[in-house]
Formats: structure tokens, sequence, C-alpha cells
């Protein structure tokens, strides 16, 4: 969804048209030949030098196969008890000139088609001679140096974790640079990545998704500024901009086409989206379809399509009274489908509109604070959200069943009596109202800022149990749903 104040310079209409024009263009990603090596493809070079190699290049060329999406190198030489300083530097060449490099820093070099390390450029790695430059630039005795090359035809790069400890991650899901439509008007400048970092980090948040509408061109961005900080966890991810509706996918590892015709339905387009593992969630689905926001409602809700969903935004922007989504939200569930409630603040401006970064926050509890870990949170369904940003309350919802069952958040437990339990925290002076089915069964204030809240009810099969936070009429807080489903052990 634009922001408030419209800064496009061109229509929005056109502005999609060139950049799907642009994607149905790209080059397709070149497969494996019959006769190419199986991979991954490791190549491990060794080498010595000696102080009379000082202020030469080494060039060290090794054969990448077609189909290759990625290269990482793994430089290291023998530490000595020296003194005197050790410095190699690096470098990378492609068939079609330098990839980079870099000075007595890095010991691991990566490149593929959206990402690069610092010093590299990005770029589908080019069948071809490759060559690995290593400087010498100052080395006291004979040393041995060892260099692992790996090629593969997968994106697995291995995202780093900021934090190892299990928890609850509060973050946005839903933000713009100025690689789309993020935009500052006051200044007529772009919203840069590292904008969007600063304010996350000021608002105290623990992540925050940079989904640019279709492009990736952000991504080597999100790579950059997440090397500078680790206050705050950057996720990859696209907001998928189509005439029929807007989906997100967190955590992408690769660019799948969105251009959409007749053989080429949405639901297509999502599952080629979440092909890669990444999360994929429909945005702002009760929007009109109109001149300031084309294909913002979300047309095809068809039982096929809505499959390829596992979650759903059911607030985006600043909070109202009511959850704009819950309805919609509760409908699908009803009728089957299994999805996370999430929302976004969709902040386009950081300087002006009544968006601000955070608000609502979607809270996820994770084994870490890694885009994988986060994402794997997001589909586990353990996930809450605070409309009014990230301080607001904190929930937790358990169900106990016969036998010592127990569901929390997301999961699933056996019809019959259960007991449900609530812990709401920071929220004393507000309700809580109990739903069933989407439909409110009861509600409790709540006396506490660590309140334990519990309802015993008789569940059947379908049934789902979930709980909204309100402050008077305004609904500050969400929680997921716990199923009811036959023969869960």
């Amino acid at each position: 969804m634009p922001s408030t104040t419209r800064t496009f310079k061109i229509p929005f209409r056109v502005y999609l048209a060139l950049v799907i024009a642009a994607a149905i263009l790209s080059p397709p990603i070149v497969a494996p030949s019959a006769d190419a090596p199986p991979f991954p493809v490791q190549i491990d070079r060794t080498g010595v030098v000696t102080p009379a190699d000082r202020g030469h290049t080494i060039e060290d060329t090794f054969e990448v196969p077609p189909g290759t999406r990625q290269i990482d190198i793994d430089f290291d030489y023998d530490h000595t008890n020296s003194a005197r300083p050790i410095q190699f530097d690096l470098g990378v060449r492609s068939p079609d000139g330098l990839r980079g490099w870099s000075e007595d820093r890095h010991a691991h070099i990566h490149i593929d088609a959206t990402s690069a390390s610092y010093g590299y450029l990005p770029g589908t790695p080019l069948p071809g001679n490759w060559s690995l430059l290593v400087g010498v630039a100052n080395v006291p005795e004979r040393i041995q140096y060892r260099a692992s090359i790996r090629l593969s035809s997968d994106l697995g790069r291995t995202r780093e974790a900021l934090k190892s400890q299990p928890g609850w991650y509060a973050g946005d899901l839903h933000t713009h640079s100025g690689h789309s439509d993020g935009w500052i008007a006051s200044s007529d400048t772009p919203v840069t990545v590292e904008d969007l970092a600063a304010a996350a980090v000021q608002r105290g948040l623990d992540f925050v998704a940079v989904t640019d509408h279709n492009t990736s061109s952000h991504w080597i961005d999100v790579d950059r500024a997440q090397a500078a900080t680790s206050r705050i966890l950057l996720l990859h991810g696209r907001e998928i901009t189509t005439y029929h509706g807007h989906f997100n996918a967190i955590g992408e590892r690769h660019t799948a086409p969105f251009g959409l015709n007749l053989s080429r339905p949405i639901r297509n387009l999502m599952t080629d989206a979440g092909s890669d593992g990444s999360f994929v969630s429909i945005n702002h689905p009760w929007l009109a379809d109109d001149e300031w926001c084309p294909g913002c409602r979300w047309v095809e809700r068809d039982p096929q399509t809505m499959s390829a969903a596992q979650g759903i935004e059911i607030a985006n922007g600043p909070a109202v009274d009511a959850l704009p989504g819950l309805g919609l939200w509760a409908r699908l569930l009803n009728a089957g489908h299994r999805l996370v409630a999430v929302g976004g603040s969709d902040v386009h401006d950081l300087a002006a509109g009544d968006r601000r970064i955070g608000e609502p926050t979607t809270v996820v509890y994770a084994n870490g604070l890694s885009e994988d870990d986060i994402v794997t949170g997001l589909k586990s369904g353990r996930v809450y959200g605070r409309t009014d940003g990230p301080n607001g309350p904190a929930l937790d919802i358990r169900a106990e069943g016969a036998h010592d069952a127990l569901a929390l958040m997301g999961q699933s437990i056996n019809p019959g009596h259960l007991h449900i339990v609530a812990s709401v925290d920071d929220a004393q002076g507000q309700q809580c109202e109990w739903l069933n089915r989407g439909s409110a069964i009861t509600t409790q204030p709540i006396e506490t800022n660590h309140d334990t809240l519990t309802i015993d009810l008789e569940a059947h099969v379908g049934d789902w149990i979930s709980l909204v936070v309100r402050n008077g009429q305004h609904v500050t807080a969400w929680s997921n749903a716990i199923y009811v489903d036959a023969a869960i052990r």
C-alpha cells in the first residue's frame, strides 16, 4: 500500500508495468548441462609463499560449470610466532571482469545473483574460467596458505544469528525502501535500508523485513547494512505486487517471477515464492482496488489459492478500534485454512504521514534471532500482534486436554473438555476477549500487569480458540489460534 503522501514520479500502473516487463525479459537461471559435475563442487587449493613473493599477486584459476548459482571461498594460512605482520589480500575475477577485492579482512567470500560479501559484486556466476587472486602484501617467512572453493547449484547461504537464545522477538514484517516506493517527501530522497534499520532500532524492535515491490535489488543493501550492525536483524523480503493482490515473501533466497497471465494464476506465483522456504503472507486483503493502490485488494480467494499462503495480515498501518482483517481471517480458518495472523506497518515515509515503523508489531517465538529462526517461528504460528507498537501487551496461550495433552498457539489438540490458559502482561485495566471460531464467547478483566486468565469449554472438531486484548473498544493485541482436530497424537 502506498504512503499517505504521494511521491511517485510516474503513475503506479506504469511503474508496475515496467517492473513486470523487466522480470519477463530477465534471462532465466542457467540449468546444469547433462555433462556438468554433480553439485556441490568442492575445489581445494594450497600454495606456499616466501618473502620473495612479497608485492606479487598469485592467480589461481578454477572452472565454474553451468548451473552454478553461488560461490563460496574460504581462505586461511599457517599462523606463525613471528612478531612481524602477515597480510594477504584477496580478489576474484570472473569471465566478465573483476568481481571484487578485499584487503587483509575477508577470510570468506560469497557471491550469488543478489548478494555478495563486502567488496564484491553480486551476479549470477557465469560459466567459464574464474580466478582467485591472492595478493602477497607482507610475509616475514615461508608460509603455506589454503583456499577452499565451493560451487553450489542451490542458494543455501547460512544467515548468521544475532542471538541464539529461544524467546519472543518483536518486529515489523512490511516496510519499503527507495528500491521501490519508499520516499521521504520532505527532502525528496529515497528511504535507505540503513534508514529503516535505524528507525527499527530506535523503536526497540528485534527485526525488520524490507519488502520492496517485486524487486530484489534491495537485498544487497540488506546484506551490507546487516554486516554493519548487530542491533537489529534485517530480513530479506519482497512484496510481490500484482493486479489481483499483494503478498509478502519473507526470508526469500531467490527472486521468483511475478508476471500474471491466464496460464499462470497468482497461486502459482505464491508457490514459486515459497519454494525456497520463505514465509508467504497475504497483505491488506480488505483494501479497495483503486487508483491509489492498484491491486491492493485480495481478489483470488478460492481454496487452491488460499492453500498456497501461510499467513495473512489482519492489521496494516495505524491502529484502529477493530482489526480490519479479523473477519476475513476467521472466515478462512472456519473454511479449514491454517493461516498465521500477522501485521506490518507498510511504512513508506519515515519523516511524514501516519505510519510508523513497528505499528503494528508482530511478535514471534523463535529459537534464536536469525532469519531462518524467525521464518520458522512465523510458520509455527506461535505468533501474536501488538497494534500500537513494540511496547504493547505481551501474551501467550495454551490449551490443556485429556491425558496431559498440551497445545500452544499454532498447534492442534483433540476435542473434548479443554482448559485454556492465557498469560497476559502489560495490559492492566484492559479486557481479554476470548474467541471461538472468530466469535466472542466471554470477556474477562485483566487486573494486573502479569495476569493469568483461564476458561474451560467443550471443544468440537473445527473449533479454534484465540483472543484479543481491548482497551475499551480499541484492540491492543491479538493472538493466533489453537486448533481442535480429531486424532491428534
